[in-house]
């Protein structure tokens, strides 16, 4: 018989300690599911060190953004329409005269400028996007860094001296060891004091 919230009996590895209990539980949540090829890269990522910047994806972003600028039709809009005008009348001319070679290379001619167009419309639409998520990740880098900035605040930092300073009390006996220390700790508070301003 299976025991609560188990598949197995008692017997047979019901008891067995699961989950953050078990000395063989890892990640949690999703490291187990991942394939076999991505356990490496993901026990790199979950260990890094520089998980919360950003910097590498917005070099990636504005390589990206580098790479479309210089893809961009170097022709204006109104250009491409004269152009595609003129091989509309082409195409006109060709078909008046019954002229079929000239009549597909008109058609060419049109299809080409107008695959040239819807080209050049999506690496613009790309370039948008980039543009958009390059400032989101500015912005969310700068928050991180900001964050990093006030992990702890200034009447925080001073508790932990006052705490400090307590447990040194208590197990220091010797008068000339606490002086010391207590010249050490306001030269100390000193520099930060006048380094704040």
């Amino acid at each position: 018989m299976a025991m609560a919230g188990k598949a197995v009996c008692y017997v047979h590895g019901g008891k067995s300690l699961s989950g953050i209990a078990s000395p063989s539980y890892k990640h949690g949540r999703t490291s187990k599911y991942l394939p076999a090829r991505l356990h490496e890269k993901f026990d790199e990522a979950y260990h890094d060190p520089n998980w919360r910047s950003l910097r590498q994806e917005i070099a990636v972003t504005r390589t990206r953004i580098k790479e479309l600028m210089e893809k961009i039709d170097q022709g204006d809009a109104s250009t491409l329409w004269q152009q595609l005008a003129a091989a509309r009348a082409e195409l006109a001319e060709a078909q008046a005269t019954k002229d079929i070679p000239r009549q597909a290379a008109a058609v060419s001619e049109m299809l080409g400028l107008i695959d040239r167009g819807a080209a050049d419309a999506a690496v613009w639409r790309e370039l948008d996007a980039k543009h958009d998520t390059l400032r989101r990740l500015v912005e969310t880098e700068m928050k991180s860094m900001v964050a990093a900035q006030q992990v702890i605040t200034v009447q925080q930092a001073m508790t932990m001296v006052a705490a400090l300073v307590a447990v040194v009390r208590e197990h220091v006996t010797d008068r000339k060891a606490l002086a010391a220390i207590q010249d050490g700790v306001t030269r100390i508070l000193n520099v930060k004091s006048d380094g704040a301003d």
